[in-house]
């Protein structure tokens, strides 16, 4: 049975489905609390146990650490991971969607946003009161998900699609907040990432009663969501109303995911990764995944967090959630060919789009808008008295500073927006962008590490471990999705799912590096304020050899939106083709992200409105695009030194709440 269908089968006959995956589940319990008892007695002796768990009072150290400390990040570890299972298989049996869970819908990271902000406005009443700005985040999330879904009758990949885009957008937020206050940066880190570690029995106190209340509902609700999942027309004709169980499982399940964000931070995948497993055990009913996969996803969590425990030993503290996430990204590439695609056409405009048949006399405009705005982003800005015109007289002392910034978010926007154009003719797909696809961040780690490893790199190194990075995850993503015949939707999701663990890479060099690392953060939302003379002669010089080098490929992005097999027809080599696009796309993004950093949404905006401008053909499309990202990032650059002067708000967080609504019209109109 295809997984986009439902999933869970009928029952099989005598149980015989009951009986295969309680035996697996049981032999993968077993396996984590050995290892459990294993790991912890290293912390205490085993025959100590009863007098730390049952001291009334004094002790040892040892004893009230392991009773205080070690005892109740097992106990979290377990109800987080079984919750988040727990609310994983609730997702997705509400949706008939093998790819939901609190991760891909946004709500985790909804949760996370509120939370984010709560820890700014209002720190005192934080630890006392996390639980509500994580409902409110996490529900909130969630409703911007399935509306933005509700036209395409929440189709599984269109809801995940919704809710990668939500997810991303959120982060952006949440990274941003956190740029602006820099004394609660590296905890927000920590426990965005998901850290297990505990202070008392506080945490699983909260935990817990959510747990036990929200399993003993969800078995209630074992046969309804069985029914739901023959179809809707059944459920109702078998007296089980549809939309409204629906509602109040995804509801329950939204809750149980903010009260664990709330207490651990963002564990993302084990929802997906617990279900599906329970699934390969054989667990086709309803009520068979409910209990076998929350035993799974504790055992998960648990054995993950013991397993990291030792590399804190050597500086190296990885959260729980972290880790988590690198190997849910696989399992959800794993279960991508298992989910029928839904073909997007590469060329179609969205609904209500006008043809704009003048595309020259569009382009010619939008240039004309370039060089209005790069003047005046170099003789206006914001002094004492507002914003206006530079005297002449301090003119001088000003152009030092803007130009190179200007001159630096202009090369970058336009090569940012060029290499859209060339993944999203490359890919078919309008949605690509090399923010989407995470082959930003993968730039974005590979400048990290760089930074990491060698403290003193120049800016050309930093480029290339840039472009490496950038070049790293697009190569996999292409090869991942290959299998998948390059299918439109398919390769946007392999693409986050690749991204995804480049990010989660970031989050724990950023998480477990040095505090020095946390100045990072400014290159993490696109700051242009440090950038001199030198950054940008040297994005300059990236832009002036790559663009070029694109218009020259405009052929090959003509044909292969066509499919190989016209492609080779046509003479075209495939591999070595798409090789060279690769390369020229990873060189303009790993100079741009050094710019703009990972994600401003210029390469998702940029083609499309070159597109809406009438620009059809390829060579068009990249002057257009690049044009309209080069002028939506010189505009970011001048809003971020002048809306709050004498502070600056990084370009790149000024493009993302540019693209921010952009980006959401152009997925709700896509179809």
């Amino acid at each position: 049975m295809s997984m986009d269908r439902g999933v869970a089968g009928p029952p099989s006959e005598n149980g015989r489905h009951w009986r295969g995956p309680v035996g697996p589940t049981i032999v993968v319990a077993v396996a984590a609390l050995a290892f459990a008892f294993a790991m912890l007695g290293r912390d205490l002796p085993p025959g100590a146990w009863s007098d730390a768990v049952f001291f009334s009072g004094g002790g040892a150290v040892d004893l009230v650490l392991f009773r205080y400390t070690v005892l109740p990040r097992v106990v979290v570890a377990v109800l987080a991971g079984g919750g988040l299972a727990l609310a994983g298989t609730l997702m997705q049996a509400a949706l008939r969607n093998a790819l939901a869970e609190p991760a891909t819908l946004g709500a985790a990271s909804g949760a996370q946003l509120a939370l984010t902000i709560a820890a700014v406005v209002a720190p005192a009443l934080l630890p006392a009161a996390r639980v509500g700005p994580a409902f409110a985040g996490a529900f909130a999330a969630t409703a911007v998900v399935l509306a933005l879904s509700w036209r395409g009758g929440l189709a599984p990949l269109r809801v995940v699609t919704a809710g990668l885009l939500v997810t991303l957008l959120c982060a952006a937020f949440s990274t941003a907040i956190v740029l602006f206050h820099e004394k609660v940066a590296q905890g927000l880190y920590l426990w965005g990432a998901g850290s297990l570690v505990q202070n008392g029995w506080g945490e699983a106190s909260i935990v817990f009663p959510a747990v036990a209340l929200a399993w003993a509902a969800a078995l209630l609700l074992s046969r309804p969501l069985q029914l739901l999942a023959l179809g809707d027309e059944t459920a109702r004709g078998l007296g089980v109303p549809a939309v409204p169980l629906r509602l109040g499982v995804l509801t329950l399940a939204v809750a149980l995911a903010a009260v664990i964000v709330s207490a651990v931070g963002v564990i993302g995948f084990v929802g997906l990764a617990a279900p599906a497993i329970a699934r390969l055990f054989g667990g086709s009913r309803i009520r068979e995944q409910l209990v076998c996969a929350p035993l799974i996803g504790a055992s998960l969590l648990l054995a993950t967090d013991l397993a990291l425990q030792p590399l804190a030993g050597y500086g190296l503290a990885i959260p729980a959630g972290a880790a988590t996430a690198l190997f849910g990204a696989p399992i959800l590439l794993y279960l991508l060919p298992r989910v029928r695609m839904v073909a997007l056409s590469g060329e179609a405009s969205p609904r209500g789009a006008v043809r704009v048949q003048r595309s020259g006399l569009m382009i010619g405009s939008a240039m004309l808008l370039l060089v209005l705005a790069t003047v005046g982003a170099l003789v206006v800005g914001a002094g004492e008295s507002g914003i206006g015109l530079t005297p002449w007289a301090e003119l001088s002392s000003q152009l030092p500073w803007r130009l190179p910034r200007t001159v630096a978010a202009l090369a970058a926007g336009a090569m940012m927006a060029g290499a859209g154009v060339i993944l999203q003719r490359m890919s078919g797909n309008p949605l690509a962008s090399p923010e989407i696809l995470g082959i930003s961040s993968g730039a974005a780690l590979g400048a990290i590490v760089l930074v990491v490893a060698f403290p003193v790199a120049d800016k050309w190194t930093l480029m290339f471990a840039a472009g490496g990075g950038a070049a790293t995850v697009l190569v996999i993503m292409l090869r991942t999705s290959a299998r998948l015949g390059f299918a439109p939707d398919a390769l946007l999701l392999c693409g986050v799912a690749v991204g995804t663990i480049f990010t989660t890479l970031v989050a724990i060099v950023m998480a477990a590096g040095p505090p020095r690392l946390m100045t990072l953060l400014t290159f993490l939302t696109g700051s242009t304020y440090r950038v001199g003379f030198q950054d940008a002669i040297a994005v300059l010089a990236v832009a002036s050899a790559t663009l070029p080098l694109a218009f020259l490929l405009a052929r090959w992005l003509e044909i292969h939106p066509l499919g190989d097999a016209v492609a080779q027809s046509l003479g075209v080599v495939v591999k070595r083709s798409r090789l060279t696009m690769i390369l020229v796309a990873s060189a303009m993004v790993a100079a741009a992200t050094l710019v703009v950093g990972p994600l401003s949404f210029v390469g998702l905006v940029g083609p499309h409105a070159a597109r809406l401008a009438g620009c059809r053909r390829a060579g068009e499309q990249l002057a257009g695009a690049a044009i309209f990202g080069a002028l939506m990032m010189v505009v970011a650059d001048w809003l971020g030194r002048t809306l709050a002067f004498p502070y600056q708000i990084p370009a790149g967080l000024v493009a993302t709440l540019i693209g921010c609504p952009l980006t959401i019209w152009l997925f709700v109109t896509r179809r």
